[in-house]
């Protein structure tokens, strides 16, 4: 396998849907930053104020950047795509001695990795 056939097996879309959201949470922290900042000192950082602005831009920038670094420490590349295939059978059995069926249902899982279909993965 070449590198480029095993990066076709890459979760990319999962991962970055995390990376996005670990930075959106993290900026989001800079709400409430900013109406802490503007308790303490609602003459310098009040909402009509341009400093308001800017500090709450500049933590949600900070906040944003540490909370997407904390979630490339657990995840600095995509996981392999897995798949987990479940099937239940169910056998129903009847015999003379007793005519009630005893069914028995048996859970069997495989997990597999599944190449990303690259008709799937295309723009329409």
């Amino acid at each position: 396998m070449t590198l480029f056939e095993n990066a076709s097996n890459l979760d990319y879309e999962g991962w970055l849907r995390g990376l996005l959201s670990a930075g959106i949470s993290g900026g989001a922290s800079a709400i409430t930053g900013g109406m802490v900042v503007t308790g303490m000192d609602p003459e310098h950082y009040n909402f009509q104020a341009a400093k308001f602005y800017i500090m709450v831009g500049a933590l949600f920038g900070a906040s944003f950047i540490v909370s997407v670094a904390k979630f490339l420490q657990g995840s600095p590349l995509p996981p392999v795509k897995t798949v987990v295939t479940t099937t239940l059978q169910k056998v129903t059995q009847a015999d003379d001695a007793s005519p009630a069926a005893v069914t028995t249902v048996t859970r069997v899982q495989e997990t597999h990795t599944e190449p990303i279909n690259k008709a799937d993965s295309e723009v329409k």
